[in-house]
């Protein structure tokens, strides 16, 4: 059996990326998969693919995954992401990541119960799947009240970011670097300036570079297991490929905590918090099933004008595009474009699926 692997175009060397192909590669010998590797810039699919029911993604670049899934989705293709999670709009079919999201809240609960409170989020790629979700979450944490203003974007240089810490130094207690390259640069920036680690300033990240496995490194690192992600993308293929029916698959990989002498060799033993006890409601509106798809159907029709309209209920009458077009005075190409519009605005993925919802509202 094939898998085919999808990679961000020039993108296959770089760290990350590169452990995750190292555990697609793995996991697919052992299942006894010819893999079938190609590149793509999202917007043009490689000729060896075009029999492909479903394919890998594997790349760093949110704007990419987004490109390459509407790409996928417009030819019929299933997705599974490797390294992004169902996000920011992003549809697949599946998704392996790390836990950034728990990571991130086991990191500045560990911070909290140290009375580490005023924490900054370091070296965030605003193009960076992971580095959204890692950012979603520190905004979102329940306990703190941190703003974009405690964000430190990426620009270019880890140099400069590290830098740019400094001169509000004072404002914090923490940080939490987007990864280990980062970090380390972090805490070399920070003892040339004369700042204390960990006695004035606690510092973590995020990271699964084999430094790690030094004892003589000193940051407290969110362990990152890329291989892995990798490998449970495979199994993800795996069972959407068995079952066309999955709707999508989501794998999140836990991240362990590496207590080093960053954060003051502090124990890690954060409890984790009981769920909220909430009262189920009586009635969800959008777990209705007729009333889900007649709000789609009504979305589609806000955004179609009067040639959209002709060009469904032509199609509801069982004509083909070349005939839609000659009837309209218009050309096919234009047809196709339309209809691509309205697959793409309501999420779908076939002129077949449009037609399901929109037949029941035409008349």
């Amino acid at each position: 059996m094939n898998a085919y692997l999808l990679i961000q175009k020039n993108n296959a060397d770089t760290h990350w990326t590169s452990l995750y192909i190292r555990g697609i590669k793995l996991e697919a010998k052992s299942r006894g998969y010819d893999l079938i590797c190609g590149e793509s810039d999202g917007e043009t699919l490689p000729p060896e693919f075009e029999s492909a029911p479903v394919v890998l993604c594997a790349g760093a670049s949110f704007g990419w995954m987004k490109l390459v899934t509407e790409m996928l989705r417009f030819c019929g293709k299933k997705a599974v992401l490797v390294g992004c999670a169902h996000q920011n709009g992003i549809i697949a079919s599946g998704f392996s990541v790390a836990d950034y999201e728990l990571a991130t809240f086991d990191v500045l609960n560990y911070f909290y119960r140290y009375n580490k409170k005023r924490v900054a989020l370091l070296g965030i790629n605003s193009d960076s799947a992971a580095d959204l979700l890692k950012m979603k979450a520190f905004l979102n944490y329940k306990h703190g009240v941190f703003g974009y203003d405690d964000v430190f974007f990426f620009r270019g240089q880890t140099r400069n970011v590290c830098e740019s810490l400094i001169p509000l130094i004072s404002s914090y207690d923490a940080v939490i670097s987007a990864n280990d390259v980062t970090g380390l640069m972090l805490v070399k920036t920070l003892e040339k300036a004369g700042v204390k680690i960990p006695e004035d300033l606690f510092v973590a990240s995020f990271g699964d570079m084999t430094y790690r496995s030094n004892l003589s490194s000193q940051l407290t690192v969110a362990v990152l297991d890329s291989v892995k992600v990798g490998r449970k993308a495979v199994s993800i293929y795996a069972d959407v490929s068995a079952d066309p029916s999955l709707s999508y698959i989501t794998i999140k990989n836990r991240c362990e905590i590496d207590i080093r002498r960053s954060t003051d060799v502090l124990p890690f033993d954060v409890t984790p918090e009981a769920p909220e006890k909430r009262t189920p409601p009586l009635f969800d509106l959008y777990a209705d099933a007729p009333l889900t798809e007649m709000m789609l159907a009504e979305q589609i029709f806000s955004d179609c004008d009067a040639l959209d309209l002709e060009i469904l209920l032509w199609i509801q009458k069982g004509k083909k595009n070349a005939d839609v077009a000659e009837i309209l005075h218009t050309s096919e190409s234009t047809v196709k474009y339309r209809i691509k519009r309205m697959l793409n605005r309501a999420h779908l993925a076939s002129r077949k699926e449009l037609m399901t919802i929109m037949s029941a509202y035409l008349r």
